[in-house]
């Protein structure tokens, strides 16, 4: 952890919880894992004022905790979690997310589910029958608005925009796996192994019971009850395929937010904005319904919920989506025309293609499972349906054979199974991320000249530039840390005529530097922002009064009025700038 993302913790702190706990969590971040007679003496507070902004960070999940025993004393060690802290920096835009996707049902269900989340975030971890109370005072289970705050609670925790909160959660890991680990060494003390086999064996078991923790996090259920349904209801929910509506959010569990879920957000945003520049904007819908299909699959923890089957898609895609308008194919002369085909011939599609069609796009009737076949052979020979399914093969080949490779053709059967690499793909994100942050300072011959040392290792049969044009660019790449240099002499004397340079790229030092470069400039952003805001602080505590809120054009004078539009557009402008560095921050660090 760099002293960059230090100070811009603390910064982050002080402006939400004050200089108290933000002293805390320096002491923290700076010193490491540290008792409560530690850190009262490194940073000389009061005990009774580092037990409440303890209390403050336990509770919004920026400070783990675990207590150890040594004989009869009883210790307890706090570590600060550096990256839940910036998160912060991304409050308000989740929030605007989830008032947005989380319901397009009813306009009064966004409005609380966005003030549900702020709620959350307010208070770090939250009961729901906390939530209850204040979103429903009446209590009347009957209401509406209990009704609604009820089915918006637990779609947020169905669509994992909210998590249960577990005991095993406020340890770090490794404490964690240290305690489960003693325990294990502990059963087995007695039953006669080696020492070398005990220790073996309680690795074992302990992997095991972390396994069985990250299962039970991963619980599609967890948080959840089945809702108490009268007989005329239940009639009602048999004719449902799924039983999404008989479950509902247990009163007892503790929430709080899981910003992997918004990492998720962004990641699929950039890779659909990505297909659609390169590919086209159909192929873009196609591959964002893929990823929703995908999401959906991991919400409910389906036994091959990486992969999905392309009738699958096609049987979930959208009608009003055209998938004719991006592929042009010309029929083969010699073929028949679809419209002259008999309903009654049991041929392979693939008579109806032209022969320049790549075999992979091919398609037999004869492929679908007796299942299937059986099911929906009137839609095989529907011939809007061959044809719809005909172009979603074209599109999902494209996406395959893309050089960026957003699809994975895993099997070959029943049209194909696809999968997407979420890993390689943010690789991919980040690099590209990468390379915009070098383009923009270097221009694009540092662009290219990065990427062919990256993927060639050669500069001078490749890059077609003179040697004097291409150093400067190369010098200042490694200023920036975007390249690393060997220098191998060719005879003795180190003269600059006689020297090799070698110019080699990694790109996990490049991006951390990049990264710490950016703390940098966040924190010089919120410095900035609390002095200007500092400087006008008589005029911001005038409209912070009741009185004045409202009547602002009414109660100042006009120099304040064009004082105040100045400082609210100073004030957008910077956080937006904030915006926009964590952005860069979010896709080098969290895809």
């Amino acid at each position: 952890m760099s002293q960059y993302a230090i100070e811009l913790c603390c910064l982050i702190i002080d402006d939400f919880f004050g200089p108290v706990v933000a002293t805390t969590v320096k002491t923290l971040l700076f010193h490491g894992r540290l008792s409560l007679s530690e850190i009262c003496k490194i940073s000389e507070l009061h005990p009774k004022s580092v037990k409440e902004a303890l209390v403050v960070l336990i509770q919004h999940h920026f400070v783990l905790f675990s207590t150890t025993y040594d004989g009869l004393c009883e210790l307890t060690y706090y570590e600060a979690t550096w990256k839940e802290i910036l998160n912060l920096l991304r409050y308000g835009k989740e929030i605007l997310i989830v008032s947005q996707k989380i319901s397009n049902e009813a306009r009064k269900c966004l409005s609380y589910a966005g003030e549900i989340l702020k709620y959350i975030h307010y208070y770090g971890k939250v009961k729901v029958h906390n939530l209850y109370n204040v979103f429903c005072p009446s209590k009347n289970k009957n209401s509406k608005t209990y009704i609604s705050i009820q089915s918006t609670i637990t779609k947020m925790l169905q669509q994992k925009y909210l998590r249960v909160v577990l005991p095993h959660q406020i340890k770090p890991e490794y404490d964690l796996q240290n305690q489960l680990k003693n325990e294990e060494l502990e059963k087995l003390r007695f039953y006669g192994m080696g020492e070398a086999k005990r220790d073996k064996e309680a690795l074992k078991n302990m992997q095991k019971r972390l396994q069985i923790l990250k299962d039970e996090e991963m619980d599609p259920k967890l948080g959840l009850v089945k809702k108490d349904i009268n007989s005329t209801e239940r009639k009602f929910k048999k004719q449902k395929k799924t039983d999404e509506l008989t479950y509902i959010v247990d009163e007892k569990a503790i929430l709080r937010v899981n910003h992997e879920k918004f990492v998720n957000i962004y990641r699929n945003a950039d890779l659909l904005h990505l297909v659609e520049n390169r590919i086209g904007k159909v192929t873009a819908q196609v591959y964002q319904h893929i990823l929703e299909q995908l999401e959906i699959q991991s919400n409910n923890c389906c036994e091959e919920a990486d992969t999905i089957a392309t009738i699958s898609i096609l049987e979930t895609l959208p009608n009003d989506i055209d998938l004719s308008k991006t592929f042009i194919t010309v029929l083969n002369n010699e073929t028949q025309s679809i419209e002259n085909v008999s309903k009654k011939e049991n041929v392979s599609l693939n008579n109806y293609y032209s022969e320049k069609i790549s075999d992979s796009t091919m398609i037999d009737i004869n492929e679908f499972s007796n299942n299937f076949f059986e099911n929906d052979i009137n839609r095989i020979e529907d011939i809007n349906y061959r044809e719809r399914l005909r172009h979603i093969i074209q599109h999902l080949e494209a996406l395959s054979k893309d050089s960026y490779a957003f699809l994975l053709k895993v099997e070959t059967k029943h049209f194909g199974k696809w999968k997407v690499d979420y890993k390689q793909m943010s690789h991919l994100l980040q690099e590209l991320q990468y390379e915009e942050v070098i383009e923009h300072r270097f221009g694009y011959v540092a662009t290219r000249l990065l990427r062919i040392i990256r993927e060639k290792g050669k500069l001078a049969s490749i890059a077609f530039l003179k040697q004097q044009n291409i150093r400067p660019i190369l010098m200042g790449l490694t200023e920036v840390g975007a390249l690393d240099i060997q220098e191998i002499p060719r005879k003795s004397e180190r003269l600059p005529s006689s020297i090799f340079l070698l110019w080699f790229h990694k790109f996990s030092r490049a991006k951390s530097i990049l990264i710490d470069n950016i703390y940098q400039e966040i924190s010089y952003c919120h410095r900035h922002l609390k002095n200007e805001l500092k400087q006008r602080e008589k005029l911001l505590v005038k409209i912070e009064r009741t009185d004045v809120q409202e009547h602002e054009k009414e109660l100042l004078p006009l120099n304040e009025q064009q004082e105040l539009i100045n400082v609210r557009a100073m004030e957008e402008k910077i956080l937006i700038q904030i915006f926009r560095l964590d952005r860069i921050v979010m896709i080098l660090r969290d895809y």
